[in-house]
């Protein structure tokens, strides 16, 4: 039963210089879509879906107590490629509209430890993540870890970002280099300036670090 004691994961993304973004109204579609496909994905893990809060650049999701936020923000940074991205990442109570299912509707201490985040983040520019969750050194590392897993994707191009969904997804490189209409050579080099299995191991373990500690989770 959900009550208002209970600990959410209030996750605000930030769109970085949206103001040189070229075509609003072709980003908005991206976006809503964007937003559609990660509701979808991770529905089991989401108690307010990701919505638009602001124009196109601001985004905001709730997720259910000791949910592993990491592949939410993944999923995010990818879908938004090469548009970057920015996160404040909070827990606590949620004491407004929490029966309405609605993200926009909603405040309370973890929205505004989220905003406190956010202000921050914009703050040092060089960053891609703040975390307030665990309230104590946990968030630390996890910011270090993810800041430098996201700077890494960002680096990523689409054909890249093509290419290592292929792989992830199960298909050998003769079949992406196939499927693509690219030599196999081509489809190896991507995932080894992608730094794809580096990434996909730190992954492993950052996932293994959310099972281990999901019954963990204070405020």
């Amino acid at each position: 039963m959900i009550t208002a004691n209970d600990s959410w994961t209030v996750i605000i993304g930030d769109v970085i210089d949206s103001r040189r973004i070229t075509s609003p109204a072709e980003f908005h579609d991206r976006m809503m879509n964007l937003c559609d496909e990660i509701n979808t994905r991770y529905r089991d893990s989401i108690f307010a879906g990701m919505k638009i809060l602001k124009g196109k650049d601001e985004i905001g999701i709730v997720l259910s107590p000791h949910s592993n936020f990491y592949q939410v923000l993944s999923g995010i940074v990818e879908g938004l490629l090469p548009v970057r991205i920015r996160f404040a990442v909070a827990s606590g109570i949620i004491d407004t509209a929490l029966d309405k299912g609605d993200v926009s509707l909603m405040d309370g201490p973890a929205f505004h430890n989220a905003a406190v985040q956010m202000a921050a983040l914009k703050k040092s520019r060089n960053l891609a993540v703040n975390v307030s969750v665990f309230k104590d050194g946990r968030d630390l590392l996890l910011e270090g870890y993810l800041n430098l897993l996201i700077a890494r994707k960002n680096e990523w191009s689409l054909h890249q970002l093509r290419i290592i969904k292929k792989y992830r997804q199960g298909y050998k490189q003769r079949e992406i280099s196939e499927c693509l209409g690219i030599s196999q050579q081509a489809v190896s080099l991507a995932l080894k300036s992608g730094q794809w299995h580096s990434v996909n191991e730190a992954e492993k373990r950052l996932n293994a670090f959310f099972n281990i500690v999901s019954g963990g989770f204070t405020v």
